[in-house]
């Protein structure tokens, strides 16, 4: 009896010492089934919870509290339940981001605590979450831009010449070319002809300067002397005007370079093609002007500095391309910035109707349209844009309205102010700022003053 007993403590001790490891397993596994009691839970919507799965962390302020529970659709969204500490608390008007660590690294869920003083309750949901950045977007924007710039230099390709197979016709730049080297050919071939008459007349010349000279001199003691170097220098002005008749000779028979420039109409037409063609080439290139500049802002309501960074190509005078990499100022919730989710571009197409400009493309990475008006002598310039027709996130809904007022301080240097996102209240801002913007003619300008 006693055997007995002591095998059924042991066997007892045993079950004891297997519930204890199964209760720390799913404890330590975070399987919600054996929570402990009264642990703390919230539920996040999203549209979209691509690389995110049961047991992805949770985070605030970069500290890990807690991990995620359970993932199931509820009416078209994913609903996320979240296990947090105990003593952890979470304000009303917190947002629950998607964040990646790293450019490539694995998804969770960040936390951004707000400031108010209520808090979500145990099993409560947090109403404002906002999706993952969709890479494929942001990719399909950029090459749009990159489309655009890849036409121009494609327009520039034309102007220069790019000859396709054999028998193409040849750009305007490239008969230029061919007529300018023909006609240097025609000036050696004419220098190589002529340089020995040239020579001889040149030699000529200066003998008969200097006998006139002698004949100045002696026509103070005889003026017989005078006659016979007056007769002497005539001897050698007869040599000059034989070299001076056979060089004629040869002009009116078409040989040489000035006869073949005389007498031959191909020839005649080639240099006149080629000074032609030069001064179109020339005029094209001078009506062409670039422009690069750069300006920053400060933003009221954000409490934020913008920078911009602005390149300007103007084929006409009443038409021009503006590129502009700006930074998006609201995306406080990275933790770590680049290139793919923090810079916003700007590719408009402007075209000028009096005082009024109209423009139109990509306005900070989205679709949209401005219109811009001239008073006082082109020095004010008051604009309006419209864009980001979809709105921003949750809490801007509707598009974003830009109104911009910019006064000229000099012909390069200006500020401005005005006021963005007018028509959603969670982002509305006001700002101020100054800017630079020069050209070919500032770039010397400055350079001379440097």
């Amino acid at each position: 009896m006693s055997s007995y007993s002591l095998n059924f403590k042991v066997g007892l001790f045993i079950l004891a010492g297997i519930a204890a490891l199964m209760f720390m397993s799913f404890k330590m596994g975070s399987l919600t089934g054996f929570s402990a009691e009264g642990e703390y839970r919230f539920h996040i919507y999203f549209n979209a919870i691509s690389g995110i799965s049961e047991k992805t962390p949770v985070s605030m302020a970069g500290v890990k509290i807690g991990t995620v529970g359970r993932l199931f659709l509820d009416k078209r969204k994913v609903k996320v339940t979240v296990f947090l500490d105990a003593d952890t608390k979470i304000p009303v008007d917190s947002v629950a981001t998607i964040q990646s660590a790293g450019l490539l690294g694995e998804k969770f869920i960040n936390i951004r605590p707000g400031a108010s003083d209520e808090f979500v309750p145990n099993d409560g949901v947090l109403e404002n979450s906002l999706d993952a950045a969709n890479l494929d977007e942001i990719m399909s924007k950029l090459s749009s831009a990159l489309d655009d710039i890849k036409k121009f230099t494609q327009g520039m390709g034309t102007l220069f010449g790019e000859e396709e197979g054999v028998g193409a016709e040849k750009s305007p730049f490239g008969q230029i070319v061919d007529n300018a080297r023909e006609a240097s050919e025609l000036l050696k071939l004419m220098l190589a002809e002529n340089r020995k008459s040239l020579r001889m007349g040149l030699s000529n010349v200066k003998d008969f300067s200097g006998n006139l000279n002698e004949l100045m001199v002696e026509n103070r003691e005889t003026f017989k002397d005078t006659l016979g170097n007056l007769k002497a220098s005539t001897s050698k002005l007869d040599s000059i005007m034989f070299s001076v008749e056979k060089i004629a000779a040869k002009i009116e028979k078409g040989e040489g370079t000035f006869g073949r420039l005389v007498y031959e109409e191909e020839v005649y037409e080639n240099i006149n093609e080629t000074l032609i063609g030069a001064q179109s080439f020339m005029g094209s290139a001078e009506k062409m002007q670039l422009a690069i500049g750069t300006r920053a802002e400060y933003q009221e309501s954000l409490q934020k500095t913008k920078s911009y960074f602005s390149l300007s190509i103007r084929p006409k005078e009443d038409k021009y391309y503006l590129f502009e990499v700006s930074e998006d100022t609201r995306r406080d919730d990275l933790q770590i910035r680049n290139a793919m989710n923090s810079l916003l571009f700007t590719l408009l197409v402007n075209k000028r109707y009096g005082n009024l400009n109209m423009k139109a493309g990509l306005i900070e990475s989205t679709g949209g349209l401005g219109l811009d008006y001239y008073a006082w002598s082109d020095s004010l310039r008051l604009s309006a844009d419209i864009f980001s027709f979809s709105g921003y996130d949750i809490n801007s809904k509707n598009p974003q309205l830009k109104l911009t007022g910019k006064y000229y301080l000099q012909k390069y240097i200006y500020a401005y102010f005005g006021a963005d996102d007018l028509l959603n209240e969670y982002y509305k801002t006001y700002f101020g700022g100054v800017g630079i913007m020069v050209d070919e003619s500032d770039f010397k300008f400055l350079l001379s003053i440097i």
